[in-house]
């Protein structure tokens, strides 16, 4: 295997945790924190490593 092989890792959750993580992904594009081309792929992956409360934290202070 070439050292430009990706590793996938499955990522399991429950249909209320996707469900909560695509109305925060909405949230946050409407907002305008995230790009409007982000797919909800792509932002499971960066809230996973960042953590939900963050980007909870960054929406709030919109609202501030």
């Amino acid at each position: 295997m070439s050292s430009d092989a990706k590793h996938i890792y499955a990522i399991e959750m429950t249909n209320a945790q996707r469900l909560e993580l695509a109305e925060l992904h909405v949230e946050l594009r409407e907002e305008g924190i995230l790009p409007k081309n982000s797919n909800l792929g792509m932002f499971m992956k960066d809230a996973l490593y960042r953590g939900l409360n963050e980007y909870r934290k960054d929406l709030n202070k919109n609202y501030v």
